[in-house]
Order: structure tokens, then C-alpha cells, then sequence
């Protein structure tokens, strides 16, 4: 009998909780797991049978592996300007100009960099286009 780990204990329990009327999960330590709802068939509530650990792991792992995973239209962050890639930088600021970026960014330092950026290049260079 393989023993779950507490992270595949969890699984199970969030697998049997989602089902319809489940409100509580008990997974013993003989591997058995009971939940506590409306049972199914009937209209009574209680603590029941809901299956072994393992068995019911492998049934959760089998449903998240078709729903989940893969691209999701619309998620992520948006695009800082439409229809342009932006490219993940590091920078190196002292404590003063770390302040000073996050102020302008209204908390967010890479916010206040970029308006920081934009802010000069519309004083200093206002017909330079970017080609970077």
C-alpha cells in the first residue's frame, strides 16, 4: 500500500470537495476517504464511502491533466503597447532612484522606469523614433 504525501492528501481532498454536496473530506490512515454531504441517491446527509486515496488520486490526476494546462485566451497581462513584444530586462538602482521609480510608477518600479524613459524621450528627443 503506497503512502500519499501530504500535498497528495491535499489533491484528494480538493478532488472530493469539488464534487456536488461535499462539505467536509476525512482521508483515514489506512487509505480510506469518507465525505460528509449530501449523499448521492438519496436526499439523506452524512459520512460516507468516497473511495480509496490512491484510486481517487489517479482519477483527479487524470481529469486536471484534460483541464488544465495549455494557453488561455486572455491571460496574462496585457501588452504594454498593442500588437509589441516586450523583452524582460534587469536593472541595478540605488536606493534614491529605486524611490524616485517608485513614486512615479505609483509603486511600481518598472512602471516609473518606462514613464521615466518616455518622459525623456518626449523632452529631449521629440522626432527620434525607436527602431530598437
Amino acid at each position: 500500500m503506497k503512502v500519499l504525501t501530504e500535498s497528495e492528501k491535499r489533491a484528494v481532498r480538493a478532488y472530493v470537495r469539488d464534487r456536488q454536496g461535499v462539505e467536509r473530506v476525512r482521508v483515514s490512515a489506512d487509505g480510506n476517504v469518507y465525505a460528509f454531504g449530501r449523499m448521492r441517491g438519496t436526499n439523506d446527509t452524512g459520512w460516507y464511502f468516497a473511495g480509496y486515496d490512491f484510486d481517487l488520486l489517479v482519477h483527479a490526476r487524470a481529469e486536471w491533466a484534460v483541464q488544465h494546462g495549455g494557453a488561455r485566451p486572455g491571460a496574462g497581462a496585457p501588452r504594454l503597447v498593442p500588437g509589441q513584444t516586450t523583452e524582460s530586462v534587469q536593472v541595478r538602482l540605488d536606493p534614491a532612484r529605486k524611490a524616485k521609480a517608485l513614486a512615479i510608477g505609483d509603486g511600481n518600479v518598472a512602471k516609473g522606469v518606462r514613464a521615466a524613459l518616455d518622459a525623456f524621450q518626449t523632452a529631449s528627443l521629440p522626432d527620434t523614433p525607436c527602431d530598437e
